[in-house]
């Protein structure tokens, strides 16, 4: 009899232990499920995102792992155990690393993409004193920090960007006189700068009066 006690109770504790085996892979699931779902938006704005940047300007980022990512995430759902919490969490680090560095990629391309002609609005902006040098380089440059980044965003991106060299294009600027011009925007400017091309350009576009020059030659 006292054994079948004993056989009775050893079954309940079987019972009670596996009930809260089951109970901490509920939790367990519940977490994983919370992380999951906090990184899903981040992981498909990357995906947008890289698409978009992509289809403008190839191989520019790398593709976000998504089959790889769905595969692991599948297995720790699927094989709950005490370190699937801590799995899941290295795996959602690794996914945030990968968004973040498609993030940067792109806040680094599109400041290369477009500095040439930034530049060269800023020097404009100072020549000319004209706000709208000042605006369209400001619109310009706000791309670099724009996420999740559209094909609307690029569109308008190229836009503003041909919208640039066509002005810069209307005023005739030659390489000769972009190098004068930047050194003057710089107050860098010397007489050695300004040669028979630099001061026809000047004259033609009446900024005689804003040079700044030294007085070395």
């Amino acid at each position: 009899m006292l054994l079948d006690k004993i056989a009775k109770v050893k079954q309940i504790n079987e019972h009670v232990v596996e009930a809260r085996l089951v109970k901490v892979r509920k939790d367990n699931a519940v977490v994983l499920a919370n992380y999951v779902a906090t990184e899903i938006p981040k992981i498909c704005s990357a995906l947008m995102s890289s698409k978009a940047i992509n289809g403008s300007f190839p191989k520019t980022v790398e593709l976000p792992k998504l089959s790889e990512w769905e595969r692991r995430l599948n297995e720790l759902l699927t094989n709950l155990h005490a370190d699937s919490i801590k799995e899941a969490a290295d795996l959602l680090k690794e996914v945030h690393s990968a968004v973040q560095k498609i993030k940067e990629t792109w806040k680094s391309f599109a400041h290369e993409y477009s500095q040439e002609t930034v530049n060269f609005l800023h020097v404009l902006n100072h020549i000319f004193k004209k706000n709208e040098y000042a605006d369209l380089k400001a619109n310009i440059v706000q791309f670099e920090n724009v996420w999740p980044i559209k094909q609307a965003n690029i569109d308008q991106l190229l836009l503003k960007i041909e919208e640039a060299r066509m002005i810069i294009a209307s005023l005739k600027v030659t390489d000769t006189v972009k190098h004068a011009l930047s050194r003057m925007s710089t107050g860098k400017a010397t007489l050695d700068d300004f040669n028979e091309e630099v001061i026809e350009w000047v004259k033609s576009n009446n900024l005689s009066a804003n040079l700044r020059i030294s007085v070395i030659g």
